[in-house]
């Protein structure tokens, strides 16, 4: 809650940019869960997963019954596990974000790529010719 406060207050007081209020009513702050954006382009809907410290084999993607699923595990190091911390604010363990899939998408078709600690996943409408090529993301 102290965190998405501060987040709240900062982004307001900056005034460089509009306070994104849906934002704040995501369970995902509560819940230390991976930050995620959805955009809408032409041909398809595009998933950007913020998954600092991961790599694509940390991470499965799947679709099923019109829902994807996003689920991986982030483990803490073993040396890390044996010291004392005088402050942590890093998250561990097993998370997983289901969402309900769009009308009128290609499921089948779906890609994921990883660069940078942010998972994109693309997921062509129906009817849309572009194939992204695969990648090495399990699904």
């Amino acid at each position: 809650m102290t965190r998405w406060s501060e987040e709240f207050w900062r982004e307001a007081a900056s005034g460089l940019r509009p306070v994104p209020f849906s934002r704040f009513l995501s369970p995902a702050p509560f819940l230390d869960l991976p930050s995620i954006d959805v955009k809408e382009r032409v041909d398809a809907y595009v998933v950007s997963v913020e998954l600092p410290g991961l790599t694509d084999r940390d991470v499965t993607v799947s679709t099923e019954r019109d829902m994807l699923r996003i689920q991986g595990q982030k483990t803490q190091d073993h040396d890390a596990a044996t010291q004392t911390y005088r402050r942590s604010e890093r998250w561990f363990g097993h998370f997983e974000r289901i969402f309900p899939l769009p009308p009128g998408t290609a499921a089948d078709r779906m890609t994921t790529s990883m660069r940078d600690g942010v998972l994109e996943i693309i997921l062509p409408k129906v009817g849309s010719a572009v194939e992204p090529p695969p990648t090495g993301v399990r699904h």
